[in-house]
């Protein structure tokens, strides 16, 4: 069973991620809840690894980035790397409708109940 991405896989989406002007992480990539998994000369699992080092401007371009989801945000959290980002939100999916352009329905509520009371 493969649970993550192998070192030439991750050095190869790091490579791209420094051609981007802005990087959206949007869920856990592997198996990141589990210790016993973590790389050997790592403290990150190798996908995730590599992929935060490319966002946080390691190897000289530093993209805007955007990290979403539970998950994600708490992985981040765990390591203490949240302040290496541009925009953390918990609100994974909800973040990706606002990207796109989509009604949130809870704003849209928010936003009539507004209106009406005003």
């Amino acid at each position: 069973m493969i649970l993550d991405i192998g070192p030439f896989s991750g050095a190869f989406i790091a490579g791209g991620l420094q051609l981007a002007e802005t990087v959206v992480w949007n869920g856990t990539m592997g198996v990141t809840e589990t210790k016993g998994l973590l790389a050997r000369s790592a403290l990150l699992p190798m996908a995730p690894r590599y992929l935060i080092e490319a966002m946080t401007g390691q190897f000289g371009h530093r993209p805007y980035s955007l990290v979403g989801g539970g998950d994600t945000v708490g992985y981040i959290e765990a390591r203490r790397l949240t302040g290496s980002f541009d925009h953390v939100s918990t609100g994974g999916g909800a973040s990706l409708e606002l990207i796109a352009g989509r009604t949130l329905p809870g704003v849209a509520a928010l936003m009539i109940k507004i209106i009406l009371k005003g």
